[in-house]
């Protein structure tokens, strides 16, 4: 498989291996309940506070479990891996501010020893 883009385009493609291998987040929940999202920054999204802002917005604590972020071509991109308090059930209003502010936002894969919470989400869009 080949990707190929500038960038900021490459971190905006939900899965790119690329932008995964340039711009690495990990992570692992503190604890049971909880919803861990990968957010992509680029662009204008990049230079503005969204995560306290969403943080304010709607009074949750979030713990930034990892983030990578550099300045290319004159303009800031990069990832950042959140964990947000609740399941994600509870989350998606938060998530979904994220996504209104620009920024990519995925729902990362937690194991939890039977399924992962993307494989759940699958399941629970398929009914």
């Amino acid at each position: 498989m080949v990707e190929h883009g500038t960038v900021a385009e490459l971190l905006a493609q939900p899965g790119s291996e690329l932008a995964a291998e340039l711009f690495p987040v990990g992570g692992e929940p503190s604890g049971p309940d909880r919803t861990v999202v990968d957010v992509t920054f680029h662009g204008d999204a990049a230079t503005q506070p969204v995560i306290s802002q969403l943080s304010r917005t709607y009074n949750i604590d979030i713990s930034i479990l990892g983030a990578a972020m550099d300045t290319v071509g004159g303009k800031q991109v990069g990832r950042m891996r959140i964990e947000l308090p609740g399941r994600f059930e509870e989350n998606v209003v938060p998530i979904g501010f994220l996504r209104e502010q620009g920024l990519q936002v995925e729902v990362a894969p937690v194991h939890t020893g039977e399924a992962t919470t993307a494989d759940a989400l699958l399941k629970e869009g398929a009914k």
